[in-house]
């Protein structure tokens, strides 16, 4: 433990080295004139800050202190009046450590950033920043350079309204044409993603009668939308009109009868309501930009459904009785987040270090099967569903550093298997036969053939 008097000595240490630093710079020093530095240097004082994005009305935001987040791990460059990088720093812990800038008179730029922007995660925000600042010679500049959000930051929020037409194993897949996020009831986190300038979003719901519905929401064309970065995105339901029993017009009740034409006696009936709509309903979807001092509300969309199903239930009416009749299973896949037809050889390179396989599967996955075949002779035939099938290729993977994670049984809806991790042991020629089935034993398969140059 340092004892308080060397403590004290050590600070006025460091005050007075700063101080001789900026006499130095200022020509202010006892040395020798011909020693001092140049005449067009300037001192550069920079603090960097970063803000926490504003939280959405209402919901527990950060207190005074939480407002700012720790700067130390940012990485900072300072870059001249052409682009060109005159300083960079692995942290800004480690520009401290420096000291204070020396340099020559002229504009900079400081950029600023944390870490790496993902192309999709949760709880992964990306901050960044430019600060533009003019250095004179034989000057100190004081400059707080400001990083913000970067990326995409989106909250959904589902209605009663919602959930009185659909069950809770709703799944909403978003996307931003480079990466995917699957958020369902349970998942509480904020979803970030990469600001490519695309940003949509699919809805997967199961009404009470188990029917199935698909909806789909394009943000991408709204100009707002597009420049701001703290989404907050509300669900809601409305109604479609139905067929009412003991209603006018409805089946059981064509209308008043002509004049002249008695009525039947008896009991007037109590109209029959129907527990649940007999449509799909349309989807509200309302946004809002949350900045730190004001929301801006886009005008609300209205999205109908995309392919509407029609229920089979020979076992009655009540919901859960019967098995639903969805749309079929489905594979697709992107290499380096642009879609190709799986149906088709793909050629790739060692520079390639994406290729996902996506698997729509509405009712839910019920089996997942790949035949990989590496080269002449590697085979290996795998049930992934099967846990000691999953672990004997991830023994194989590991002694790269890999893992391949799939989708688990019973998720639905546009489900994510990345297949990159075995992109280093490709051979010239590979194929991945590719089987899946849904809960009501529909199938799809695909022969993924990647040839590597």
């Amino acid at each position: 433990m340092i004892k308080p008097i060397t403590y004290w000595a050590l600070c006025c240490l460091l005050l007075f080295v700063s101080c001789e630093m900026k006499k130095d710079l200022f020509g202010q020093g006892q040395g020798n004139e011909e020693e001092s530095l140049p005449e067009n240097v300037g001192l550069l004082d920079l603090h960097l800050v970063a803000e926490r994005e504003a939280p959405v009305p209402g919901t527990k935001g950060e207190t005074e202190e939480d407002l700012y987040l720790a700067t130390d791990d940012f990485y900072v460059s300072i870059l001249d009046s052409v682009g060109q990088v005159v300083k960079s720093y692995d942290s800004y812990a480690a520009l401290k450590a420096d000291g204070e800038l020396l340099l020559p008179a002229g504009k900079y730029t400081i950029r600023a950033f944390s870490g790496d922007d993902p192309d999709a995660g949760f709880d992964t925000p990306y901050y960044e920043g430019d600060t533009t600042c003019v250095v004179s010679a034989k000057e100190v500049v004081k400059i707080e350079a400001n990083c913000r959000l970067s990326n995409k930051k989106v909250q959904f929020d589902l209605s009663d309204q919602f959930f009185d037409n659909f069950r809770n194993d709703y799944m909403i897949v978003v996307d931003n044409g480079t990466g995917v996020l699957t958020i369902s009831a349970d998942e509480l986190r904020s979803a970030y993603l990469r600001n490519t300038g695309t940003l949509r979003f699919t809805i997967y719901t199961t009404t009470y009668k188990g029917e199935s519905y698909t909806y789909s929401c394009d943000l991408s064309k709204d100009e707002q939308i597009k420049e701001h970065n703290n989404l907050y995105i509300k669900l809601d339901a409305i109604d479609a009109k139905p067929d009412v029993p003991g209603e006018p017009g409805g089946p059981d009740n064509p209308g008043p009868s002509e004049p002249g034409e008695p009525s039947e006696p008896g009991e007037p009936e109590e109209p029959i309501k129907p527990e649940y709509p007999a449509a799909a309903p349309t989807i509200k979807v309302d946004v809002s930009l949350i900045e730190k001092n004001y929301i801006i509300e886009v005008p609300s969309d209205f999205v109908d459904v995309d392919k509407p199903d029609v229920p089979d239930t020979p076992g009655g009416n009540e919901p859960g009785d019967g098995e639903p009749s969805t749309a079929d299973p489905e594979i697709t896949g992107t290499i380096e987040g642009k879609a190709f037809d799986v149906s088709m050889p793909q050629t790739i390179t060692s520079k390639t270090k994406s290729v996902v396989v996506y698997l729509y599967l509405p009712t839910g996955l019920d089996a997942l099967t790949v035949d990989v075949s590496i080269g002449k002779d590697i085979k290996l035939p795998l049930d992934l569903l099967d846990s000691s099938s999953l672990a004997e290729v991830n023994g194989i993977l590991s002694g790269m550093g890999k893992e391949l994670i799939v989708p688990g049984r019973g998720e639905k809806g546009k489900l994510k298997f990345d297949i990159s991790p075995f992109l280093e042991m490709l051979d010239s020629n590979n194929s991945f036969r590719i089987k899946i089935r849904d809960k009501n034993k529909k199938e799809d398969e695909a022969t993924i053939v990647l040839n590597k140059k």
